[in-house]
């Protein structure tokens, strides 16, 4: 019988142990996971830019004999800053990039009316813990809402609730976008029945996110492949069937199983790279060019919540001392007795 109970009882202990481990191991950040590179932020960065051509009604055409020469656009970060905190102890850090585009371009000499414009990734702030992509929105310099992405219902900010450690943190992003100079053309002459130009744009993006004033957690990531023709088109066709399937599901009144799942994946939580993401399984994190703000801003780091493993670890600790006090105890007696006899 006492074999039964010591045997029983070690199997308490070792599950116990078990459990213990399991209690005590700690969640591995997003950025230790994956070993983020840190870049400078004094640094100038280029990065390739995809550029089309519309006509006046911005459909998009393509015009035989028009070269565009390859070119990349040129990003600067400055005026990094932080608040000071207010009365809920929210900070709101904000910086600007300068993106600076030199096109050089030949087209057929001719009187049709055409424009060109270019797609490109503007930076994106994500988080260290989760990797998540905090939701975002942007507006022109007129105040216009140009681009909302977010769960939360439309707002200046647009919101996103990361959760680490038992722990859940508001952070908000709102964009800002000015135009310093569109396309300022300049002729350099006639070549081979073609006209050389140069075109010089600049725009300002400056970003504003506010975060409790002792979260070290916000990112900012820039692609360093930048925009490519395939990721244009892609984007584009997904864009276009979506909007014919809106149109279908207002003359039928009903969504179709392809929209559903189209919003659905909309609405999933996107990581920075993520294998298990469709869009995203082929982006690696030595992908971007990455700015740590709580280095810039020297904040300290968030106190993780480790209350419920130090409960835990007390617990399980007690448990195994009682159980090496009830083990031996059991032995002598069961000893004793067995003398006894």
């Amino acid at each position: 019988m006492k074999k039964k109970i010591v045997f029983f009882l070690s199997i308490i202990l070792l599950i116990m142990c078990l459990v213990l481990t399991g209690c005590a191991k700690k969640e591995i950040p997003f950025g230790e996971k994956h070993n983020l590179e840190i870049a400078n932020k004094d640094d100038t960065f280029e990065v390739p830019i995809y550029y089309y051509t519309t006509d006046k009604d911005g459909n998009i055409i393509t015009i035989d004999g028009l070269e565009f020469e390859p070119h990349k656009m040129v990003c600067k970060y400055r005026d990094w800053n932080i608040s000071e905190p207010d009365e809920n102890g929210n900070v709101t850090i904000s910086y600007t990039c300068d993106m600076d585009i030199n096109l050089e371009y030949r087209t057929p000499i001719t009187n049709f009316q055409w424009y060109y414009t270019f797609f490109f990734n503007s930076s994106i702030p994500f988080d260290y813990y989760t990797g998540e992509l905090y939701s975002r929105s942007t507006v022109n310099e007129k105040g216009d809402t140009v681009f909302f992405d977010s769960n939360t219902g439309k707002d200046e900010y647009a919101y996103t609730d990361i959760v680490w450690n038992g722990k859940t943190v508001k952070i908000g992003v709102l964009n800002k976008s000015y135009n310093n100079g569109w396309g300022q053309q300049e002729y350099l002459g006639e070549e081979n029945g073609k006209y050389h130009y140069k075109n010089t744009t600049s725009q300002s993006i400056t970003t504003y996110i506010t975060m409790p004033k002792d979260y070290d957690g916000v990112l900012v990531a820039l692609n360093k492949d930048g925009s490519t023709k395939e990721l244009f088109e892609e984007k584009n066709d997904k864009y276009n069937r979506k909007q014919e399937l809106i149109k279908q599901a207002d003359e039928t009144g009903e969504k179709s199983e392809e929209l559903i799942k189209i919003e659905q994946d909309e609405e999933r939580v996107k990581k920075l790279v993520d294998p298990n993401d469709e869009s995203r399984k082929d982006l690696k994190a030595e992908d971007y060019y990455i700015f740590k703000t709580a280095d810039i801003f020297n904040i300290q780091k968030v106190e993780e919540n480790n209350n419920n493993y130090i409960i835990y670890i007390v617990i399980g600790a007690a448990v195994v001392l009682l159980l090496c006090i009830i083990i031996p105890i059991i032995v002598i007696k069961g000893k004793k007795k067995g003398d006894n006899k």
